[in-house]
């Protein structure tokens, strides 16, 4: 299954056009730096809380980590369950960084 991403630009515009943006991360990853208006659930909890939590199958997500892969899995695993907006963030934090776009630090 190719695992739909975005890119930090059409994250940002989901985002604006109201998708939930999700971080997997752990703690201790969200604390160092995080994605503004991003919400952290980790990747251990994310896939039986995400299900309950948008019923919709249609419900825009964007789903990010670290550099794309755990954020990858869930997507995978998202659309499986058949749900047909979500998508990876390409690269992950590390991308978003790396474009020089502002993060949030503690927390």
């Amino acid at each position: 299954m190719e695992i739909p991403e975005v890119d930090c630009t059409e994250a940002v515009a989901m985002r604006e056009a109201g998708a939930a943006w999700i971080d997997v991360r752990e703690p201790d990853e969200w604390a160092d730096a995080h994605i503004p208006d991003t919400e952290l659930l980790p990747l251990r909890d994310a896939a039986e809380q995400l299900p309950a939590r948008f019923t919709s199958l249609d419900a825009p997500i964007v789903i990010s980590c670290l550099s794309g892969g755990r954020s990858g899995q869930l997507v995978a695993h998202m659309r499986a369950l058949g749900y047909s907006d979500v998508h990876n963030l390409r690269g992950g934090i590390k991308a978003w960084v790396g474009e020089g776009r502002p993060v949030i630090v503690g927390a």
